[in-house]
């Protein structure tokens, strides 16, 4: 498969590393930041690297964000994909790398961050991924295009009419 990477992506994941994946190109992507060639309106993946990038999309940008996972909906699969754990996001901003005096200025805490996400996964049916690490996500992230690419060939051989 070929990937499709946004071109506003900033360290991007280097995905050609694994065997399914023949080339990683530079494209405007309509929404998220991974898409598959030819395949765009299939599945999409929108990374977040940190819990502080998150806690700004639900907070602070939230209604930049929710533009976002509303133009997601043209796609089959929706994900979006964190490079940290869930407790990450439950703690936040304890340990998230914030200066303290920064931490103490945060308004989006944990709680709040958690509601966030439950609510938006529900309003907008995308699926919030939490991995341990870039590595994991990266991982996650070719899992579920595979998983993605089957389920539409499936589909596919099931809309075929029987050969007899």
């Amino acid at each position: 498969m070929i990937i499709v990477q946004d071109t506003r992506e900033k360290e991007p994941w280097h995905l050609t590393s694994f065997a399914e994946v023949k080339q990683q190109i530079v494209e405007t992507v309509s929404a998220g930041d991974y898409v598959i060639k030819d395949k765009e309106h299939l599945i999409t993946i929108d990374r977040k690297k940190k819990p502080a990038e998150l806690a700004n999309n639900l907070g602070m940008y939230k209604d930049r964000f929710e533009r976002e996972l509303e133009r997601m909906r043209e796609y089959k699969h929706r994900y979006v994909l964190c490079e940290f754990p869930y407790e990450k996001l439950v703690m936040f901003p304890k340990g998230s790398g914030l200066p303290v005096r920064v931490q103490r200025k945060v308004r989006a805490k944990g709680k709040f961050l958690v509601k966030q996400v439950e609510r938006m996964s529900e309003e907008y049916e995308v699926e919030f991924i939490f991995c341990a690490n870039r590595e994991e996500a990266q991982e996650k992230a070719i899992e579920l295009f595979k998983e993605a690419l089957k389920s539409e060939d499936e589909q596919h051989s099931s809309e075929l009419p029987a050969h007899n």
